[in-house]
C-alpha cells in the first residue's frame, strides 16, 4: 500500500494544487503513516456503521456540499491538515474513482443511500422482468404446442 500512499501525495488535484501535500508540510515525516491511519480508520468506520464505503463517503462528502450553488466548499480534514478539495479527500481515504464518483453523484444529485437505492433497483428490475416474462410467455405460446 505504501507505493499508492506516496503516488497519493504526488496527485494533481482538479483544483490546481496539491492538496494532500498540505498533509505532508503539516505531519512531516509521519505524513505517510498519518494517511495509513486515516485511510484505516475510514475503513473501520464503514465497516462498523454497516453503511459500506460508498455510503461512508457520501456522508462525508454531504456535509461539505452547498446546496444552494451547487457545489462543494474545499474545507475537508484528512488526519488533521484542513482546507483540502473533495476529490484529494477521496484519494486520501483510498476509495476507487467508480466510487468516489457514485458518492459524488448520490449527493449532487439527492439520491438515497443504499437501502433506498435497493428499492429502487428492485422496482425497476421487475417492470424489465414482467415484460420479458410476458414476451417469453407470448412467445410459448406461438412455437410451442402441437405442430401436427
Amino acid at each position: 500500500d505504501t507505493p499508492n500512499i506516496i503516488a497519493a501525495f504526488l496527485y494533481d488535484c482538479p483544483c490546481g494544487q496539491r492538496c494532500l501535500e498540505k498533509l505532508k508540510r503539516y505531519k512531516g515525516d509521519a505524513a505517510q503513516m498519518a494517511l495509513y491511519e486515516f485511510r484505516r480508520e475510514f475503513r473501520q468506520r464503514a465497516q462498523l456503521t454497516k453503511a459500506g464505503v460508498r455510503d461512508t463517503l457520501r456522508t462525508d462528502l454531504e456535509a461539505h456540499f452547498d446546496g444552494v450553488q451547487r457545489r462543494f466548499v474545499p474545507s475537508f480534514s484528512v488526519a488533521g491538515a484542513g482546507m483540502i478539495c473533495e476529490r484529494a479527500y477521496a484519494l486520501a481515504t483510498g476509495v476507487s474513482e467508480v466510487t468516489y464518483a457514485r458518492s459524488r453523484a448520490d449527493v449532487t444529485k439527492g439520491r438515497g443511500k443504499k437501502p433506498d437505492r435497493v428499492k429502487e433497483r428492485v422496482v425497476r428490475v421487475s417492470l424489465a422482468r414482467r415484460s420479458l416474462d410476458a414476451w417469453v410467455r407470448e412467445q410459448r405460446g406461438t412455437f410451442e404446442g402441437d405442430k401436427a
